[in-house]
């Protein structure tokens, strides 16, 4: 329905005739359709905001191989959950300009992507690597 109507011209009415439910139904739960899609949208991407995969990460003995390892668990995210929720998802998020309505899982999420890159950082550190201090982006 999102593809057909686009994000910015879907209604509640849509979406309630689409449910068989009424437009009040909605309004309870959410106050505007951005509210419903970002819900939406991370309940479809719970996985990604879960991080449950970073306990697969183990120290490979190099910074490439690690990287590696890192970038081959988003990517098998990326493809399971799918291209077209991710950049919907993301595009609804662009669109709450100043950060208001950022969902909690977000935020942890994004926390969760960082340790994971300070681990990686920290085993190489530890090893005596010499690395750029990584930059956090926050």
């Amino acid at each position: 329905m999102m593809n057909e109507a686009g994000h910015t011209n879907l209604t509640f009415q849509q979406i309630a005739d689409a449910a068989i439910t009424s437009r009040t139904v909605l309004y309870r739960r959410w106050p505007t359709t951005f509210d419903l899609l970002q819900d939406v949208y991370t309940h479809k991407a719970k996985k990604l905001f879960e991080g449950k995969y970073f306990d697969k990460i183990v120290d490979n003995g190099s910074l490439r191989l690690d990287l590696l390892q890192l970038l081959t668990l988003y990517q098998s995210i990326y493809e399971e959950i799918g291209a077209e929720v991710l950049n919907n998802y993301f595009y609804i998020r662009m669109q709450d300009k100043e950060n208001m309505n950022k969902p909690a899982v977000h935020v942890t999420a994004l926390e969760m992507h960082l340790g994971a890159v300070e681990k990686y950082w920290k085993m190489r550190k530890r090893e005596g690597s010499k690395l750029r201090q990584l930059v956090k982006l926050l």
